[in-house]
């Protein structure tokens, strides 16, 4: 097995995951009636596809993944198996990269290998969307832009573990109170990441805005340039400097494992 078996497995589970959703959330609109025991079934039928799939996708992250790498997970407080096995099913090898490209059209088109290279952790951080956090989507770009963004599936993943992240490794203590804000004093750090988070929080607790800011602001009108940060974009960009912790030291264990 490889990382293509890899990608494949994470490939049906997401199909799988995306399936069951979509049914579920037409059975909750109560519009269907006489058939709703049929799509309960189908539900269910996706439900247990999707907990297969993870059995399978697991087992082969066991044994495609090199030792550091598992061992690093194994060390992280909110990193759990299934998630970085998706994940490396959409990035591959940390390290070496994989590229591929498409030959020929129509019924003749295949998926072509390139030469593999050994990718930089920047690099690492662009696929996955956490490059420059200046590059937003925009009407009309073209497709090397729109690649310069990152992979969307990998992002999501990303941002998935910063948060499992975040929550195993931030404690609560006594007497929180964020009436008033982000209470940082009254939380303490159990793990690395979560201290990657509550440092983030604090330095971006007094950012102001460079630009007008469309996430801070109500629907059409923008957080103008010179205004404080929302709590909301603070905690969004701590969780994207966790996610890109995360990839670094996920980086770093593929790094050795190539060099083994």
């Amino acid at each position: 097995m490889d990382y293509t078996h890899l990608r494949m497995y994470a490939e049906i589970y997401a199909d799988a995951q995306e399936y069951r959703i979509s049914m579920a959330n037409k059975l909750r609109s109560e519009t269907i009636h006489d058939d709703a025991a049929k799509i309960s079934a189908v539900v269910e039928h996706y439900r247990q596809v999707e907990s297969d799939m993870s059995l399978m996708m697991r087992r082969c992250y066991r044994q495609v993944v090199g030792p550091n790498v598992r061992a690093w997970e194994k060390e992280q407080k909110g990193i759990g198996e299934h998630l970085l096995a998706r994940l490396l099913g959409v990035t591959g090898d940390p390290y070496m990269a994989q590229p591929y490209h498409w030959q020929g059209s129509g019924s003749k088109r295949v998926l072509v290998a390139d030469e593999p290279f050994s990718r930089t952790v920047s690099q690492l951080w662009s696929y996955c969307g956490h490059g420059d956090p200046m590059r937003k989507k925009f009407k009309g770009m073209s497709a090397e832009e729109a690649f310069r963004l990152g992979n969307p599936n990998a992002k999501l993943l990303v941002h998935l573990i910063a948060e499992g992240c975040m929550k195993a490794g931030v404690r609560t203590l006594d007497g929180c109170n964020d009436s008033n804000g982000y209470d940082i004093l009254n939380r303490k750090a159990t793990a690395e990441f979560g201290q990657a988070y509550l440092d983030a929080r604090s330095r971006y607790e007094d950012r102001e805005h460079a630009t007008d800011c469309v996430r801070c602001g109500p629907s059409g009108r923008p957080a103008p340039t010179g205004s404080p940060w929302s709590g909301a974009h603070q905690h969004a960009a701590a969780l994207r400097k966790v996610g890109k912790e995360v990839l670094k030291g996920l980086w770093i264990a593929a790094r050795q494992d190539a060099a083994a």
